[in-house]
């Protein structure tokens, strides 16, 4: 599996290179603890930024509409739901195969 990013002494900040698009596949940040004979890595996956500012954006013009006169509420709703539902599953989907190729690289258990 290959990675992008930087790594320095105290972590790393990368993203998986993949062969498709995903938008919402997560940014993954490393920390690295030394524990005195050992090290820990505490590892923080989160989506890109710019994904975190089109679903804010998305959210504020949905809610808008959602308090307009004469519009329906329940599609306002519906389309707050598609778009939780697209953000976690392509998320969690790319966040559980990065784990499972971290875990190997750092023979983790």
């Amino acid at each position: 599996e290959r990675f992008e990013g930087e790594v320095t002494a105290e972590g790393f900040s990368i993203r998986r290179v993949m062969g498709y698009r995903n938008s919402f596949a997560p940014t993954v940040r490393g920390q690295i603890e030394s524990i005195g004979a050992m090290s820990r890595i505490v590892v923080t996956m989160r989506p890109f930024v710019f994904v975190i500012a089109f679903c804010a954006v998305w959210s504020l013009l949905v809610l808008s509409a959602l308090f307009t006169p004469g519009a329906g509420p329940w599609f306002s709703l519906l389309l707050l739901a598609a778009l939780y539902l697209m953000l976690m599953g392509g998320f969690w989907y790319e966040a559980n195969k990065q784990e499972r190729v971290l875990r190997a690289i750092f023979k983790a258990a």
